[in-house]
């Protein structure tokens, strides 16, 4: 019996060795947002009538069919500490920072502060804001 203990605790320490490595297998240069990357804005349906997306995201009305309207996908470049937004032919450059603890990333843009939170999906990165708001970026080519 006092063999046993021993060989248990270091299968114990084993598996979750085993289990830590196969969590940590995401590259950490994956978790930093680097170069031009398409943001294509998720809208929440708050009732039959009511929707909601980002602030950042741009709301389109058909211009043929006024009952028809969009979330208008755009670029976003980011770089070392800023974002370059390109929007219908414009760019605006924010600056921002990132908590290095928590991969997430606030900036002001006008006079509202955002924080988002990322997730990795695949290819995709999603940034989730303090209302639960989703801006889903996939890489540039």
């Amino acid at each position: 019996m006092k063999k046993f203990v021993p060989i248990v605790f270091l299968f114990a320490l084993l598996f979750s060795h085993f289990l830590t490595v196969a969590q940590e297998s995401v590259a950490l240069s994956d978790l930093y947002l680097k170069g031009k990357w398409k943001a294509s804005c998720s809208v929440e349906v708050l009732d039959h009538v009511t929707i909601q997306n980002c602030e950042l995201c741009k709301f389109t009305i058909d211009k043929q069919d006024k009952s028809k309207a969009s979330v208008s996908e755009f670029e976003m470049e980011f770089g070392e500490d800023s974002i370059a937004i390109f929007r219908a032919g414009k760019v605006r450059v924010i600056s921002y920072k990132r908590d290095k603890d928590n991969h997430s990333i606030t900036f002001n843009d006008g006079n509202k502060e955002y924080h988002f939170r990322m997730f990795l999906d695949d290819d995709r990165r999603i940034l989730e804001d303090a209302d639960g708001m989703l801006i889903v970026l996939k890489k540039a080519e």
